[in-house]
C-alpha cells in the first residue's frame, strides 16, 4: 500500500483483526460451552496481536516490554501503566518458566478468569449467551467484533497521539492513563 498513510494502515489492521475476531466468535458459537471458554483465549490472543500491529503502524516497537503494560491498561486489566508494569515485574519474578508448562486445575481456572478479565467482563456475560442455540453464532461474531473494534479505537488513539508527540505536534487532549506526567 504505497500511498497509504498511518491512519489508512491502522484501519486495515483494525478491519483484519475485527474480521478474525468475528470468525472466532462465530466458531465458538457453533462449538457451544467449550467453544465459549476457548474463545476467551483466542480473542485475547487476537486482540493482543492487533494492538502490537497498531503500535508498529505508528512507529512503536512491538517487541518492547512496554507494549505488555500498555495492553494491560488498554484492556482494562490495570488502570495505570505504572501498576501494570509492577504487576509484570512481579509475575516475571514469581513464575519460573517450568511452572508455565505444567498447568494444574487451579492454574487453568486462574487462566480462564484472567483471560475473561482481559477481554472484558461483559464478554463473560456474552459467553453465556453464546451457548444458546440459534443465536450463539451471530451473537458470538458481533460480540467479539464489537469488543475488538472498541479496543482498536483505544489503541489507535494512544499510538497516534504518541506519534504526534514524537513529531513535535501537540497531542489532542485526553485523559490517557498511559501518558507519562
Amino acid at each position: 500500500f504505497p500511498r497509504a498513510d498511518d491512519a489508512d494502515l491502522a484501519r486495515l489492521v483494525t478491519d483484519r483483526f475485527v474480521r478474525l475476531s468475528r470468525w472466532s466468535g462465530a466458531a465458538a458459537g457453533v462449538a457451544g460451552v467449550a467453544g465459549a471458554v476457548v474463545d476467551f483465549g483466542v480473542l485475547a490472543w487476537t486482540q493482543s496481536r492487533m494492538v502490537l500491529h497498531l503500535a508498529a503502524v505508528y512507529g512503536d516497537d512491538p517487541g518492547d516490554r512496554e507494549r505488555a503494560a500498555e495492553l494491560l491498561v488498554l484492556t482494562g486489566v490495570h488502570r495505570y501503566a505504572s501498576t501494570a508494569r509492577q504487576a509484570l515485574e512481579v509475575a516475571a519474578r514469581k513464575a519460573p518458566v517450568g511452572s508455565l508448562v505444567q498447568p494444574s486445575d487451579r492454574s487453568w481456572g486462574q487462566l480462564v478468569w484472567a483471560l475473561a478479565t482481559m477481554v472484558g467482563m461483559r464478554a463473560v456475560k456474552r459467553a453465556v449467551a453464546k451457548v444458546v442455540p440459534f443465536v450463539a453464532v451471530p451473537l458470538g461474531a458481533l460480540a467479539n467484533g464489537g469488543a475488538t473494534k472498541k479496543l482498536a479505537g483505544k489503541a489507535t488513539a494512544l499510538y497516534a497521539d504518541r506519534q504526534r508527540e514524537r513529531s513535535g505536534h501537540r497531542p489532542l487532549p485526553s485523559a490517557d492513563p498511559l501518558r507519562k506526567a
